[in-house]
């Protein structure tokens, strides 16, 4: 029963490495470089319901992603900001929809690869 099982591990360990790397966004098999983790990242409240963030623009991003939660360590949910293109113009952003006494905030960085964006390494957890 041993080598059975032995033998049905070593087939689909050795199948799955023979296996076409299809997904248009594998940055290994399509020679793709992932956006570097977004830095210089400052959080400031402008008022009780408005939170400014500021970064540090990229040349390797095509835009950003900003994400907010209510603790450290939650479900971090990602803010409609598809505004948020990669420019000079475009290395802040306001939160008017603060609603709680306190947010902590993850941004990353995108870039587009055909017609979808392939994102980068989410930032550490930030807050004021």
């Amino acid at each position: 029963m041993k080598k059975v099982i032995l033998l049905i591990s070593l087939v689909i360990i050795f199948g799955s490495c023979a296996l076409d790397r299809s997904n248009p966004l594998d940055p290994v098999a399509h020679d793709i470089e992932v956006p570097n983790e977004v830095i210089g990242i400052n959080i400031s409240r402008i008022s009780s319901n408005e939170i400014e963030i500021t970064w540090a623009s990229q040349d390797d991003a095509d835009g950003y992603y900003i994400y907010r939660c209510l603790s450290n360590d939650g479900s971090y949910v990602r803010i409609d900001n598809d505004k948020l293109k990669n420019s000079n113009a475009f290395d802040s952003f306001t939160d008017t929809h603060v609603i709680m006494p306190w947010y902590y905030y993850k941004m990353s960085a995108y870039r587009w690869v055909g017609d979808r964006r392939l994102e980068g390494w989410r930032s550490g957890p930030k807050t004021w």
